[in-house]
């Protein structure tokens, strides 16, 4: 080779970055994800009351280098969970960091008030594992078991007042329909704080300073019960209804016919006689019944934040309801009256989705009830396949282990 230039410099060599040799190369900062739409959605151009509308846009792809048994957008990132651990993704789909706590269910991930941790179940060191971990680098910060040996079949259901809530499955209980159990645990160190079992079904309300559990009664019933996460699971209200028709007793990872309404609780009760549900709101902090609205058969419940709406899954519609009044504002269903909407419903950015059993994704205007558009990914054929709302945008997982990103307006 010539001469070198004066002062011109000399590429780097191999295992050199261009700080010096040795130093390893910046690492790029992480592109954030969408917090919200780019500007206000366009009027929906798909059809009122029945679902039919445009194809959606895909944004971009992510390949999560894995077999998918859960995704949720929490503190920042795209988290997917699969048997090997989790895998957190930025915004330009680029994999940020990996925890080896691996899942075999669908299991959510609570954060800390301040954002800056997550906590997870799972199986870690070959054992049921509660784990904190750095939101930002996946670095784990401390592990606990949990309170019951065997597989990690559990989830986060909420964090406050510095407490981690979390249910689980109680191996060998003696009333199999009430396996479940209830812990709380110290946010800074997992030192466990309290302690519930048999239950059937546990949710908390997005503060986290409320916590329902569920007791199968009989064949039929459920006993609801306010529990106290900050008072050593203190109890408060309790009542006895009808249990939904698509609870699943002993499963406390999901709760198809129950869900909260900002600190208010909603719960399908079936009524066999008429084949119907009575979705009714309780007053969170008293047991005192708002409302109570009547849809057949309904599969799962949900509510806007934004609009203070309520929705009702059933085999074949969405309703609409006032969360004020309980009052219906509109129905949209299926063409044909076909059956097969799945037990899902979320809500963002003014759209309401829900999934039907072909695995298509449908937004729905909050506002109107017009479809927006609909997403069904070549590579998606069941229902069981995860998928998220949040942040304008909506991910929908592939059986090729790769995540759609799709913006709230379709385009």
């Amino acid at each position: 080779g010539g001469a070198k230039a004066a002062g011109a410099a000399s590429p780097p060599g191999v295992g050199e970055s261009a700080a010096g040799p040795g130093t390893a190369p910046a690492t790029p900062a992480a592109v954030p994800l969408p917090t919200g739409p780019a500007g206000p959605l366009p009027p929906p151009t798909g059809k009122r009351n029945v679902l039919d509308g445009p194809d959606a846009a895909v944004r971009r792809t992510v390949n999560a280098q894995q077999q998918m048994v859960d995704l949720a957008v929490r503190a920042g990132s795209l988290i997917v969970s699969s048997v090997v651990g989790r895998h957190a993704f930025d915004g330009a789909g680029t994999l940020r960091w990996t925890l080896p706590v691996a899942s075999f269910g669908r299991s959510d991930i609570g954060v800390s008030a301040d954002g800056r941790t997550i906590f997870v179940v799972g199986m870690s060191s070959l054992a049921g594992a509660l784990v904190a971990a750095d939101a930002a680098t996946g670095t784990k910060a401390w592990s606990v078991p949990l309170p019951y040996p065997g597989v990690g079949l559990g989830t986060v259901v909420g964090v406050s007042g510095g407490l981690v809530v979390v249910s689980g499955l109680q191996p060998g209980a003696a009333d199999p329909l009430n396996s479940g159990f209830v812990w709380a645990v110290d946010a800074r160190d997992g030192t466990a704080v309290w302690q519930t079992t048999g239950v059937s079904l546990v949710l908390t309300s997005p503060s986290g300073t409320r916590t329902v559990t569920g007791t199968t009664v009989g064949t039929t019933g459920t006993r609801l019960q306010l529990v106290d996460p900050a008072k050593d699971g203190a109890t408060g209200w309790q009542k006895t209804v009808p249990r939904a028709f698509f609870a699943t007793p002993g499963v406390v990872t999901g709760a198809s016919g129950a869900a909260w309404a900002g600190e208010n609780l909603l719960y399908a009760s079936s009524n066999a006689a008429t084949f119907t549900s009575d979705v009714t709101k309780w007053d969170g902090a008293t047991g005192d019944k708002a409302w109570s609205f009547t849809a057949p058969g309904v599969r799962a419940v949900g509510a806007d934040p934004g609009s203070g709406r309520v929705f009702a899954v059933t085999n074949n519609a969405l309703y609409c309801v006032d969360g004020r009044t309980g009052e219906a504002v509109w129905r949209t269903a299926l063409a044909g009256g076909m059956f097969g909407i799945t037990e899902s419903v979320k809500c963002d950015a003014g759209n309401v989705y829900t999934l039907d059993a072909t695995g298509t994704v449908w937004a729905v205007d909050i506002a109107t009830g017009a479809t927006r558009w609909k997403f069904h990914g070549a590579a998606r054929s069941v229902t069981s396949l995860p998928w998220d709302a949040a942040g304008g945008a909506v991910y929908v997982a592939s059986s090729d282990n790769t995540v759609a990103v799709l913006d709230a307006s379709g385009l």
